[in-house]
């Protein structure tokens, strides 16, 4: 999935933004591959192929995160942290220490 994930990041070869580039994240992700999960949830994000959802991209990464993406676990405190798709609270984000 990485290879994907970079040729789609720079349009290298494939179109990037259409439903074909999501159509791909999906399948991966479905078979349970984190790194497409993360993906996917960005294409939600940015509204590429998709229509933008912020929900459904906390979906996605909060599923990337629990599996260990680093990034899906970035992303995700950074919509806590703004309040974007979920109700604005740090101590639903992962990266931040609980009880304080």
């Amino acid at each position: 999935m990485f290879n994907l994930d970079g040729r789609y990041a720079d349009g290298e070869g494939v179109e990037r933004g259409n439903a074909e580039e999501v159509r791909q994240y999906r399948t991966a992700a479905d078979a349970g591959d984190a790194a497409a999960m993360c993906g996917l949830g960005r294409r939600y994000e940015e509204g590429r192929g998709v229509k933008q959802d912020d929900a459904e991209a906390v979906r996605w990464y909060r599923t990337a995160a629990d599996a260990g993406v680093a990034d899906a676990m970035f992303r995700l405190g950074e919509r806590y942290a703004n309040g974007r798709g979920v109700e604005r609270d740090a101590r639903g984000c992962p990266l931040v220490p609980q009880g304080r």
